[in-house]
C-alpha cells in the first residue's frame, strides 16, 4: 500500500465524518420538532426505539432483496423503501446527537448550535473509531435511530379524556348559576 492509497483513505474516512455531521446538524435545525421527538423517545423508551430498530433492519433487508428484483417496479418499490429507511435513520441519528450534545452541558435546556455540533461530532468520531466504534457502535447507533426515527414519525395515539360527571357541593342551582 502506497502513501498516496492511505493519503486517500485518511481523506476518504475525514470527509464521510464531516458531511456525516453536517448531515446530522441540517436535520436538526431544519426540522427541530422531530429530532425532539426522537431525543425524546431515546431518553424515555430506550428498549422501545431498540426492538422498533430491530425489526427495520429486517425491512430493510427485504427492500435491498426488492432493489436487487429483476422487475423494474421491485426496483422503484425496493428504492423507495431504502430511501424511508435513509430518512428515519437520519432523523433519529439526529436526535442521538441533539441527545449527546444536550448531555454534554446539562443546563441548558434548549438545543444550541454549539451543543448540536458538539455531539454531531461525538457521534461521527465514536462510529468512526476502530473496531469498537466500526462494529459496535455503529451498529448499535443504527438500531436505536432507526427505532427513535420511526417513534418521531409515527403519530401516536392518545385516549380520550374519560369525561368526569360535575361535582356540585351545596343546595342545587340558584338564579346566578351553580352553588360553589
Amino acid at each position: 500500500m502506497t502513501t498516496a492509497a492511505v493519503q486517500a483513505t485518511v481523506v476518504t474516512l475525514l470527509t464521510l465524518m464531516a458531511t456525516w455531521t453536517g448531515l446530522l446538524m441540517a436535520v436538526a435545525l431544519l426540522l427541530p420538532a422531530a429530532t425532539q421527538v426522537a431525543e425524546h423517545h431515546l431518553q424515555t423508551s430506550k428498549v422501545r426505539s431498540f426492538l422498533l430498530g430491530l425489526g427495520l433492519l429486517i425491512s430493510i433487508a427485504i427492500g435491498f432483496s426488492l432493489f436487487r428484483a429483476g422487475s423494474p417496479v421491485a426496483k422503484l418499490l425496493g428504492f423507495a423503501s431504502l430511501e424511508l429507511f435513509g430518512a428515519l435513520l437520519v432523523l433519529g441519528a439526529a436526535g442521538i446527537a441533539q441527545l449527546i450534545g444536550r448531555r454534554g452541558e446539562p443546563e441548558v435546556g434548549q438545543p444550541n448550535f454549539r451543543n448540536l455540533l458538539r455531539g454531531s461530532l461525538t457521534l461521527s468520531l465514536a462510529m468512526g473509531f476502530p473496531f469498537i466504534g466500526w462494529f459496535l457502535f455503529a451498529p448499535l447507533a443504527v438500531v436505536f435511530a432507526l427505532g427513535a426515527g420511526l417513534l418521531a414519525v409515527w403519530p401516536e395515539r392518545r385516549l380520550a379524556p374519560k369525561t368526569l360527571p360535575p361535582v356540585i357541593s351545596g343546595g342545587g342551582p340558584t338564579q346566578e348559576g351553580l352553588n360553589h
